[in-house]
């Protein structure tokens, strides 16, 4: 089968398009043909090395952790999956020895849930990493119905599940991207648009309850001025400067500051499901390419401008 991988630390340049033996699955795994995986900003800081105290030295390491696919076969200790059923999931992306950027994976049932019947495989693969942050932002900053809520980066992966998700829980949105966006990001629901390449979204006026930067570019200090007297700062990526603001925050009343590091669980991908099934939810799919334009892929994704998900079509998606 092909897979993505690299064998050093380095940039999207190293990431090598490889024939590679076809994963078995052990008694208690799946076997999916990949139809479909999703870019995330995670998967090229790996490949940078940014995470390298947590990722070790062994190589080749594999790249992907979101996708969507169907059943091939399954270890005789699984019960809740069949043959030719779709479904979509993650994986953990710091161990490298597996990557969803394949044609086939094996994986733990519980990285796994089936596919509402409203999506392709393409929508599927773009749920699970970014709805998932957007699910644990709105829950780390303790959102609720009639507050007001400001999204950084409201087009993009994150920001896009996040607008949708909170007004589906009856949050008024503001929601900041540029110019160009601004009409996918109305069609997701926000309530007012800040384009960004025309207003500084530092100098808006109001107060938010809830600050949600989904691109980590502004940290609490900042913000802080949006922000009511007790209000909430979500870093979706954050950086060492956010963990400092968190620690500091946690020992004081008043504004809270966030750092997301996710762990995605069973949970998350029965309620994205359930959000997709019932129509509060839609994958923004943004650009779609081969596996073999992978590079193009991530090449888009660290650009940092692109709309939505990018989605790597692997089988007959």
């Amino acid at each position: 089968m092909k897979t993505v991988e690299y064998d050093r630390y380095g940039d999207i340049a190293d990431l090598v398009l490889r024939e590679v033996p076809m994963p078995r699955p052990a008694e208690d795994e799946v076997l999916v043909q990949i139809l479909a995986a999703a870019v995330n900003p995670v998967d090229w800081k790996l490949l940078r090395g940014g995470f390298k105290i947590l990722t070790g030295r062994h190589m080749p390491r594999r790249i992907g952790c979101d996708f969507a696919g169907r059943v091939v076969a399954t270890g005789r200790a699984v019960t809740m999956y069949r043959p030719d059923e779709m479904v979509f999931g993650n994986i953990n992306p710091l161990k490298g020895e597996r990557g969803s950027m394949a044609e086939f994976l094996a994986v733990k049932p519980e990285e796994l849930a089936p596919v509402p019947g409203v999506l392709s495989a393409v929508q599927a693969a773009a749920l699970p990493g970014s709805g998932a942050s957007a699910l644990e932002s709105l829950r780390m900053g303790r959102a609720e119905a009639g507050q007001h809520l400001l999204v950084l980066g409201a087009s993009g992966g994150v920001g896009s599940y996040t607008v949708q998700i909170a007004k589906a829980r009856g949050l008024h949105v503001t929601a900041v991207c540029s110019e160009k966006n601004a009409p996918v990001v109305r069609g997701l629901g926000a309530d007012a648009v800040c384009p960004y390449d025309r207003q500084d979204p530092l100098t808006l006026p109001g107060r938010f309850s809830l600050i949600i930067d989904t691109v980590g570019k502004h940290l609490l200090g900042r913000c802080a001025h949006l922000l009511t007297a007790r209000g909430h700062f979500v870093q979706v990526m954050p950086n060492a400067r956010s963990f400092l603001d968190l620690w500091r925050t946690s020992l004081f009343g008043g504004r809270k500051a966030h750092a997301l590091m996710l762990r995605l669980t069973p949970a998350h991908l029965r309620e994205l499901a359930q959000l997709a099934a019932d129509g509060r939810v839609r994958p923004l799919v943004g650009t779609t390419f081969p596996l073999e334009r992978v590079r193009d892929a991530y090449a888009l994704s660290a650009d940092g401008h692109a709309v939505g998900k990018i989605v790597v079509r692997i089988g007959e998606a």
